[in-house]
C-alpha cells in the first residue's frame, strides 16, 4: 500500500510540475524552455512549503483577484453576446456577398 501511495503521489507531483511548465514554455520565448520552467516551479514549491504564503506571494493577491474578475467578465460577455455577434457576422457576410 505504501509503494502504491508513493507512486501515485509521485505521478501527481509530476503532473502538477510538468503541465504548467509545458504551458509556460509554449507561451514564452525559445530560450525559456521546459527545463527552465520546471526548475522555477520546483523552486517556488520549495519556497511555498518552507515560508508562509503571505511572504511568498502576499503582494500579488490583489493582482490575481483583478485578473480573475476580468477573466470572469470576459467569459460572461462571451457567453451572453457570442450568439448575437455571430448572427451579426452572418448578416454582414451575407450582405457583402450579395453586393459584390
Amino acid at each position: 500500500m505504501r509503494i502504491f501511495s508513493v507512486l501515485l503521489l509521485l505521478l501527481t507531483g509530476t503532473v502538477f510540475v510538468t503541465s504548467p511548465a509545458a504551458l509556460l514554455a509554449r507561451l514564452t520565448p525559445g530560450h525559456l524552455d521546459l527545463t527552465f520552467w520546471i526548475v522555477v516551479i520546483l523552486i517556488y514549491y520549495v519556497l511555498a512549503t518552507l515560508l508562509p504564503i503571505d511572504k511568498v506571494i502576499g503582494r500579488l493577491y490583489p493582482v490575481f483577484g483583478v485578473v480573475l474578475i476580468v477573466m470572469a467578465a470576459g467569459i460572461l460577455f462571451g457567453v451572453c453576446f457570442a450568439a448575437a455577434l455571430f448572427v451579426l457576422y452572418l448578416v454582414l457576410t451575407a450582405r457583402h456577398k450579395t453586393n459584390t
